[in-house]
């Protein structure tokens, strides 16, 4: 029973729901409401695991899903730093007022950037940072499995994947860039397409083609597990029926471009 040591900190587990997607909406709760501020710590998983009377394994599972929601990420020496009090999909940056840019333009920037900065990770990546990459993939897959679960986005995975690079000043430009597209006029279209959950899953796998490349210290395949990944990105915002012809029109062309990219690197 959940607050034996914590003074009724958390309410029970019941058994309608499994067991780590009740501990993570218990801990989003927890956050949202201040009770674990920006910046701060959250108990080790034996605390956790003890609070909630549950296995550690099960805390595991429900901090991956906060990881990939964005509300919290991993540090070294198991802890747990709390980094929004908001999920991702409502925490976006706004681009400086003076810079005007279209979901082409963001996707070509991305189709530059994002496939070259994975490639430098593969050829020389960050060990103290591939744990965190393990962990968010598990928790994408663990938040799609679950309806009670409402993933909107996968900000947190590409973000993640791209600190194992070990250049500083290229991983702060695409983080920039994939804060950008969480702002952008296609997001309604990608937020219908998690809904739905079928081109997620498939995106999980494009992900985890990305990660295994970047593990295997394979830049040529890890940048063009990237490049597939944001064609089919493309694709399904360019089906959307919110997407108007003119952007339709250059969202095609970049698909033809990565595409191409991917079939030269084969």
């Amino acid at each position: 029973m959940i607050g034996s040591e914590a003074g009724n900190e958390f309410p029970a587990i019941a058994r309608s729901l499994p067991v780590y997607v009740q501990i993570a909406n218990n801990l989003i709760a927890a956050i949202e409401s201040g009770r674990y501020p920006v910046g701060s710590y959250l108990p080790a998983e034996q605390q956790l695991a003890a609070r909630f009377g549950v296995s550690r394994p099960s805390i595991r599972e429900a901090l991956s899903c906060l990881h990939f929601a964005g509300y919290v990420a991993p540090r070294q020496g198991r802890r747990t730093v709390v980094t929004s009090a908001v999920a991702r999909s409502a925490n976006h940056e706004r681009l400086p007022a003076d810079v005007t840019c279209t979901q082409a333009d963001l996707f070509e920037a991305r189709l530059i950037l994002e496939p070259e900065v994975l490639a430098l990770a593969a050829a020389e990546p960050d060990p103290d940072a591939l744990p965190a990459v393990r962990q968010i993939l598990a928790g994408m897959k663990l938040a799609l499995s679950e309806p009670d679960l409402s993933p909107r986005t996968d900000f947190e995975v590409h973000a993640t994947l791209v600190r194992v690079c070990r250049n500083s000043l290229l991983v702060q430009a695409t983080e920039r860039l994939l804060h950008s597209g969480q702002n952008d006029p296609a997001r309604r279209a990608r937020e219908q397409i998690w809904d739905e959950r079928s081109l997620p899953w498939k995106w999980l796998e494009h992900h985890e083609a990305m990660a295994q490349a970047v593990m295997s210290r394979d830049p040529r395949r890890a940048a063009q597990a990237c490049r597939l990944h944001l064609a089919s990105v493309m694709t399904g915002i360019a089906d959307s029926p919110g997407t108007d012809e003119v952007e339709r029109k250059r969202l095609r062309s970049l698909i033809a471009r990565a595409e191409c990219g991917t079939e030269d690197s084969s």
